[in-house]
């Protein structure tokens, strides 16, 4: 399984038969993948392609991938909130709790505490989490206590649901965004004390995330940080 770092939370999950690019939205400027840019050239020859978008926020959707399947057929899954902004011909759109088959692909959607969706992937004894927009997003310098314990418990409920199903991952795309301040690492570290993923990749994070010390101790008891910071960057796991 080879995973290739695109842009924020854009991915591509790729093996020998099938290629999985998720939450794609930056197509300019640059034209190659090292510009975190595709070209339908790029996927032309291979067996399936998926395109997966967890919800239609403007740094998760790009419609342009729409326009990829003129030039070779795609699988098109959404998380339900873009039913109303995608007409496209055999487009999925999944809300929490459904699973859907592509081949041997198996994509179940769990819950999220922004727009959309997060979805779960099995292929074999391969399993990815992408959390989308799901996060605590915990306010600390800006919301009430209110405020702050709700969210909380918005995420600890679907996390609950996850960690009962979303088990044995091998990745974990999931958001560390530097606007959340002291309280960027939260939602990560209580994502791997529930599920303990083996990799922890980071997302959401814009042009660059420093990897700090604090964010290793969060992190790194419970899964491998794996930070992929450069479009185009890859690993193989």
């Amino acid at each position: 399984m080879k995973i290739t770092y695109l842009h924020n939370s854009s991915f591509i999950v790729s093996w020998p038969d099938h290629m999985v690019i998720i939450d794609y939205y930056k197509h300019s400027p640059g034209t190659s993948i090292s510009d975190g840019v595709l070209r339908p050239h790029y996927f032309a020859d291979l067996p399936r392609v998926s395109v997966l978008a967890t919800h239609g926020h403007g740094d998760h959707f790009n419609p342009v991938i729409l326009t990829w399947s003129k030039e070779r057929p795609i699988d098109y899954v959404f998380g339900f909130d873009l039913a109303e902004k995608v007409q496209h011909p055999g487009a999925i759109f999944m809300r929490p709790g459904e699973v859907t088959k592509l081949g041997d692909l198996e994509i179940t959607a769990f819950g999220s505490t922004d727009e959309g969706v997060s979805f779960l992937l099995r292929k074999g004894e391969d399993s990815l989490f992408h959390a989308g927009d799901l996060n605590n997003w915990h306010w600390q310098e800006e919301s009430t206590p209110q405020e702050i314990a709700q969210a909380e418990a918005d995420f600890l409920r679907e996390l609950q649901v996850i960690s009962l199903r979303a088990q044995h991952l091998d990745v974990a795309f999931f958001p560390i965004d530097p606007r959340l301040k002291t309280d960027i690492h939260r939602g990560a570290r209580q994502f791997v004390e529930a599920t303990r993923p083996k990799h922890l990749i980071p997302m959401h994070f814009g042009e660059f995330l420093r990897l700090s010390d604090k964010l290793r101790e969060d992190i790194e008891p419970y899964s491998k940080l794996t930070y992929l910071s450069r479009p185009g960057e890859s690993i193989e796991i």
